[in-house]
């Protein structure tokens, strides 16, 4: 059988026929033939996957990082066509997390020889909005902020994420914010409540240590209201893996969350701003197919 890999024109425009020539010699040494369909948008992406899916096709390949799969799962989840993740992004977190190689052959290889894993996902509710699956985190707060400052034109603006960091430590926001974990209410002045189903989140931070994405449940990481002169220490500490020691930091797991607040808040679903509160995040366990290495 000849399968399919998804190649996006525009990750990383001024690569990508440097990206399909290697594509193409990788096949030919591994001795594989694979159509390699480049896409010239997210939306052609989607249409692509959408009607490989209906036609039950078992495998398919996604070039790109943790954007291109966000969009991905969208149409992957909940069907039986399972994904070959080719991790050509910057970070990489969604491959890390599923222990995927970072070598393009080894991954590649995958699409043949990789064994399927049913992987979980997050997903977003809110008021007039049926639903956006994440595969990293969702939330309001600071990071929810931070997203909505930085953009999310899928380019990487070292100058703009800086700008926006240092925008909210100089406002340093809090927020009031009712949240319910499983029908258990939680009301208190935050900084930040993230709900991540991976541990990694953005720029490879690793927010939620204790995050798995085969576990049926959601970790929600809690930051109480923080001063300004809190903020290196945290940075550190979430940097070293060890936010939840801080004394701010809560963390709970849970199958459902929901985040109201008196303001109606930013809310992110991965890298991107998406709507308002109140929101429901609820794990989706299982929901996505994915190709690992079977040992």
């Amino acid at each position: 059988m000849t399968y399919t890999i998804l190649l996006n024109k525009r990750a990383g425009a001024s690569r990508f026929t440097a990206r399909l020539e290697q594509l193409e010699a990788l096949l030919k040494d591994f001795g594989q033939k694979a159509d390699i369909v480049p896409t010239a948008s997210e939306v052609e992406m989607r249409e692509r996957l959408r009607e490989l899916a209906q036609k039950n096709t078992p495998r398919v390949a996604i070039v790109g990082g943790d954007g291109t799969l966000a969009q991905a799962v969208q149409e992957l989840a909940y069907t039986d066509t399972a994904i070959a993740v080719l991790p050509l992004g910057t970070y990489n977190n969604f491959a890390v997390a599923l222990n995927v190689p970072s070598d393009l052959l080894a991954a590649l290889r995958l699409l043949w020889e990789g064994k399927v894993q049913e992987t979980d996902l997050g997903k977003v509710q809110g008021r007039y909005f049926d639903g956006h699956y994440f595969t990293e985190a969702a939330g309001s707060g600071l990071f929810a902020d931070f997203v909505a400052l930085n953009g999310t034109d899928g380019q990487k603006h070292p100058l703009r994420a800086l700008y926006a960091a240092t925008r909210l430590f100089l406002v340093n926001r809090h927020y009031p914010m009712q949240l319910s974990f499983d029908g258990q209410p939680y009301h208190d002045s935050l900084s930040m409540c993230l709900v991540a189903n991976s541990y990694r989140i953005g720029m490879a931070i690793p927010v939620a240590s204790g995050a798995r994405m085969n576990d049926g449940k959601l970790n929600v990481v809690v930051i109480e209201a923080l001063e300004r002169r809190e903020w290196i220490s945290y940075a550190k500490t979430t940097l070293a893996q060890m936010l939840q020691t801080c004394p701010k930091v809560k963390v709970f797991t849970a199958s459902e969350i929901e985040i109201r607040a008196p303001v109606n808040m930013k809310v992110h679903c991965d890298d991107r701003f998406l709507i308002r509160t109140p929101v429901t995040i609820s794990a989706q366990p299982k929901a996505l197919k994915v190709l690992v290495p079977s040992v």
